[in-house]
């Protein structure tokens, strides 16, 4: 039986990273570099990767991998990002 531990910490991620964009708003930049590496972040256009993510389909093995996984997929918590800066601090990202 899969525990909630996942799935809470998915949750305090998201809670995080909403967070960090309240107080630093240009902090997507940051998931960038941890997504990216700390050589390949500077040659990474955010703009692009976030219109970008609008093509990734959410197909089963997605939905697996996020169930197991303690953190939520990273094109999902920019998208979560992306949220805050359109709708505002109250957005919520997706759970599986």
């Amino acid at each position: 039986m899969i525990g909630l531990e996942p799935s809470l910490s998915r949750a305090q991620e998201y809670t995080a990273d909403r967070c960090a964009a309240r107080y630093v708003p240009e902090g997507a930049r940051g998931l960038v570099v941890v997504y990216a590496g700390k050589r390949v972040y500077r040659h990474v256009d955010v703009d692009a990767y976030r219109r970008s993510v609008a093509n990734h389909r959410d197909g089963l093995w997605l939905r697996l991998a996020n169930l197991f996984s303690s953190h939520a997929v990273g094109f999902r918590r920019l998208q979560a990002l992306s949220a805050v800066d359109q709708e505002g601090w109250d957005v919520h990202g997706r759970m599986l």
